[in-house]
């Protein structure tokens, strides 16, 4: 009864499945590349889902705050994060310097997501991502942990599947999950690959700048960072 939102419940169910990072650990299967073509799919039917604006839901799925997506705007979040808040602390001076220089050189390939205002599941990763083998061939079976969900671009979804340190993806993966995308009507701008890469970065300094991250997950994010503007510099 204390709670802040009308709903004091929550409805709950089993779903028969594991992990899409389970999967892949076991060996570079035919299920596997088929699991990951149907995350692909599965990624690209969550952006039918439209709405006004971008921002974050309130307890009706209403925008209630508003988030600007213009590539001023991407930017000057991630300024806010690393120089006015303690990324740049956090993430130390050297990889700030090469993150924001990386970012501030690529500003307006970022106006692909200007206009986006579509479901984005906020944490669309491997863990999250739950298959089931079928008959015919493995399946998602439920998306889970969607607290970070909001209405922005597919392109952070993208980003964060994606996302690997150390190049530890099968060299398929990258390709399987764009066919499944594509084949069920995903759209990708041009540079698709670099500004997925770009608000992925902004979305985890947002994430260094929380009080709740610990040295162990700034540690991850460092060496995020530093395996993408690697990438970027092949």
């Amino acid at each position: 009864p204390e709670a802040r939102e009308p709903h004091t419940y929550v409805i709950l169910r089993w779903v028969e499945g594991v992990p899409l990072d389970q999967l892949l650990a076991e060996g570079a299967s035919s299920d596997a590349r088929r699991a990951v073509r149907a995350t692909g799919s599965v990624l690209a039917r969550l952006q039918r889902f439209r709405f006004a604006r971008s921002g974050f839901f309130g307890s009706t799925l209403d925008i209630r705050t508003p988030l600007a997506s213009d590539a001023r705007a991407i930017v000057g979040v991630l300024e806010q994060c690393l120089f006015k808040d303690c990324g740049e602390e956090r993430l130390g001076v050297a990889l700030t310097q090469r993150l924001w220089r990386f970012v501030t050189e690529h500003e307006e390939s970022l106006g692909a997501v200007e206009h986006h205002a579509m479901l984005v599941h906020g944490d669309f990763g491997g863990l999250n991502v739950i298959v089931r083998t079928a008959p015919d061939a493995p399946e998602v079976a439920a998306l889970i942990d969607w607290e970070y969900a909001h209405s922005g671009t597919p392109l952070v979804d993208l980003g964060n599947m994606l996302r690997r340190p150390g190049h530890d993806l099968a060299p398929w993966f990258e390709e399987e999950l764009i066919r499944g995308y594509r084949q069920e009507g995903g759209v990708l701008p041009e540079n698709w690959k670099q500004v997925s890469r770009i608000v992925d970065l902004v979305k985890l300094c947002a994430f260094v700048r929380s009080p709740n991250a610990g040295e162990v997950a700034v540690q991850g994010v460092r060496a995020v960072i530093e395996s993408a503007l690697a990438d970027e510099r092949r």
